[in-house]
């Protein structure tokens, strides 16, 4: 079985990538390249390169680090899919 993952990072999880993969974001926890991740993010959504091995990682990483480094993102109960489809899962 492979999932639609690059569906998902188009669409519903769009909300997540457009922040926790933002320049502005990825300049603020410093390890990556901001322009780097975003022409990668870019490249990725409008279909002109495949990048779902880069631009996933990167996601994952930055939520952890949102998660547990700097505390921008909190988890309201447990995270199930229709909760983070309609946003009610993470308070930012």
């Amino acid at each position: 079985f492979a999932p639609p993952s690059s569906e998902w990072m188009r669409g519903a999880l769009r909300p997540l990538v457009d922040q926790y993969l933002s320049r502005e974001y990825v300049a603020s926890v410093g390890i990556f390249s901001p322009d780097e991740v975003a022409r990668r993010v870019q490249a990725h959504h409008t279909r002109q390169e495949y990048h779902l091995w880069t631009v996933y990682p990167l996601l994952v990483f930055h939520l952890w680090h949102a998660l547990y480094i700097d505390g921008s993102l909190t988890l309201d109960g447990p995270m199930t899919a229709e909760r983070l489809v309609n946003g009610s899962a993470v308070t930012v």
